[in-house]
C-alpha cells in the first residue's frame, strides 16, 4: 500500500518541474549533483556558498530537487533542519525524502523530531507510524494508530495503518475491514492509494464502487478506469470492459494499456478492422508503442494487408528489439517462414 506525501512537499513537484522544463538534457543525464546548477537551481546554490547558515535556502532547494534527486533533498532538509531545529517542515521534509530513499530508520527520526515541535499533528504521527512499520516496528506503529483514532482528523489514517499492519502480517480480510472503515469515515477525501488496495483486495463487484470512487478522488487518473476494465475483462463481460477502458483513454489520451486492451478485445473475437483502429489510436497517442505496431500490423496481416503487416513489424522491432513475436511475424509476412 502507498501513501500520501507530506503536505509542504506539493511544493516540490511544481518546483522541480520548472527545473525539469529549463534543464538540458546533457546535464540531467550526468548526474544528480548537476542538478544544483540548472538554471532554477543554481541561484539557490549560489546563494547558499553566500550565506552557508540561512536555513530557509537549504529548504527551498531541497524542494526544488526533490523529484529529481531526492538523496540531495534529503541532505538539504537535514541541514535546515540542523540549523533551525524548532522548525516542523524541516523535520517533517526530511522524513519524506528519507522514506523515498528507504531509510527508514533515519525517517522515523526525522518524524520523532518534528513531533517534538507539532507534538498533536496527525499527519506527522501518521507518516512516524509508516516509518516504523518500514523500519520493522509494528507494535509501535499499531500504539500511534490507536493515538490517531482517538482524534477526529485521525481517524481515518488509524485504519490505515491497522490496514497495513494486517496486510503485512497476510491478513487480508482484516485489512479489508479496516480500508472499509477508513473510506467511511473519509469519503471523498480518502487516501486515493488507500481506495486503490482496496479495490485491489475485494474479489467481487464490490471492488467497482471503489474503483469509482477513485476516479472522483482524482480523474486525472486513468488506473481505476482500466482496473475497473480489467475486472470486466476476468467476468466475461467484453463489452462493459471496453466502456471501461475508454473511460481511462478519456482520463488520460496517452495510457496505452487500455488501448492495448481494447484493441486484444477485437482481435479475440477477430473483429480486424475495430482492432486495427484501436491499434492505430495505439500508435498515434503512443508513438513508441512496440506493442501498438505490432497489434497494427497483425490486424493488417489478417485482413490480408502484407505490405502495411511488413511495415508495422519493422517499426515494433524499431522500439523493441528483443520481440520474438513481431520478428516471427515479420519473417512470416517477408515469406521467410
Amino acid at each position: 500500500m502507498k501513501y500520501p506525501i507530506y503536505a509542504s512537499l506539493l511544493l516540490a513537484g511544481a518546483l522541480a518541474a520548472g527545473c525539469n522544463n529549463h534543464q538540458p538534457k546533457e546535464q540531467a543525464a550526468a548526474g544528480p549533483d548537476t542538478l544544483l546548477y540548472t538554471p532554477l537551481v543554481k541561484p539557490l546554490t549560489d546563494s547558499i556558498a553566500q550565506f552557508p547558515k540561512q536555513h530557509e535556502l537549504y529548504y527551498r532547494r531541497g524542494l526544488a530537487l526533490f523529484n529529481d534527486a531526492p538523496e540531495l533533498a534529503l541532505k538539504d532538509f537535514q541541514s535546515a533542519a540542523q540549523l533551525n531545529p524548532t522548525y516542523t517542515d524541516y523535520w517533517a521534509t526530511s522524513g519524506e525524502a528519507a522514506l523515498v530513499m528507504e531509510q527508514y530508520k533515519d525517517a522515523a527520526i526525522a518524524f520523532e523530531q518534528a513531533l517534538k515541535t507539532a507534538p498533536q499533528h496527525p499527519y506527522i504521527q501518521y507518516k512516524l507510524a509508516i516509518a516504523l512499520i518500514e523500519n520493522g516496528q509494528p507494535a509501535a506503529a499499531d500504539s500511534l494508530a490507536g493515538v490517531l483514532a482517538k482524534s477526529e482528523e485521525g481517524q481515518d489514517k488509524a485504519y490505515y495503518l491497522k490496514a497495513r499492519i494486517a496486510e503485512d502480517k497476510g491478513d487480508t480480510t482484516t485489512a479489508i475491514t479496516h480500508l472499509k472503515a477508513a473510506v467511511k469515515v473519509a469519503g471523498i477525501e480518502s487516501d486515493y492509494d488507500a481506495v486503490m488496495e482496496l479495490a485491489s483486495l475485494l474479489k467481487d463487484q464490490e471492488a467497482l464502487q471503489y474503483y469509482a470512487l477513485a476516479s472522483k478522488i482524482d480523474p486525472t487518473l486513468a488506473d481505476p478506469h482500466y482496473a475497473a476494465g480489467q475486472y470486466f475483462e476476468l467476468k466475461g463481460q467484453p463489452q462493459e470492459a471496453i466502456k471501461a477502458y475508454q473511460e481511462a483513454i478519456l482520463a488520460d489520451p496517452g495510457y496505452e494499456e487500455a488501448y492495448l486492451a481494447i484493441t486484444d478485445i477485437f482481435a479475440r473475437s477477430g473483429k480486424w478492422k475495430e482492432a486495427k483502429h484501436f491499434a492505430n489510436l495505439t500508435v498515434r497517442n503512443k508513438p513508441n508503442s512496440a506493442r501498438g505496431y505490432y497489434n497494427r500490423g497483425y490486424a493488417a496481416e489478417q485482413l490480408g494487408d502484407m505490405a502495411a503487416a511488413k511495415a508495422d513489424y519493422q517499426k515494433a522491432l524499431g522500439f523493441r528489439k528483443n520481440f520474438p513475436e513481431a520478428t516471427e511475424a515479420l519473417a512470416r509476412v517477408s515469406g521467410k517462414k
